[in-house]
């Protein structure tokens, strides 16, 4: 019996590590130099959290240079848990477009 209780532990404790994490930011690209990346946070304190996650996020992916964040929207948190842990999930959705190299 004791190993259906150490597997149960394990996968509570990767739930609440998961819950717990850093942002996730996700980006699709739509087109050259066009992306539309969504960051979710489970404990998101405001919103100005989120843009600083997407604006990583944009500089990460324009190395040249982002545009400003376009189209930002507020959507549904995926963040969440199994035990409702992550009661305060919130997530920002934008679109920025990258500079290009010739200028």
């Amino acid at each position: 019996m004791s190993v259906p209780r150490a597997a149960l532990g394990v996968a509570l404790v990767a739930v609440l590590v998961g819950c717990t994490a850093n942002a996730s930011v996700k980006a699709k690209r739509l087109g050259p130099g066009h992306y539309r990346m969504v960051a979710d946070r489970c404990m998101g304190i405001d919103q100005r959290q989120l843009e600083d996650d997407l604006a990583s996020e944009a500089a990460r992916r324009c190395p040249q240079g982002a545009g400003p964040l376009e189209a930002m929207l507020p959507v549904g948190s995926r963040k969440g848990s199994l035990l409702g842990e992550c009661l305060h999930g919130r997530a920002l959705q934008a679109e920025v477009r990258c500079h290009s190299a010739a200028r």
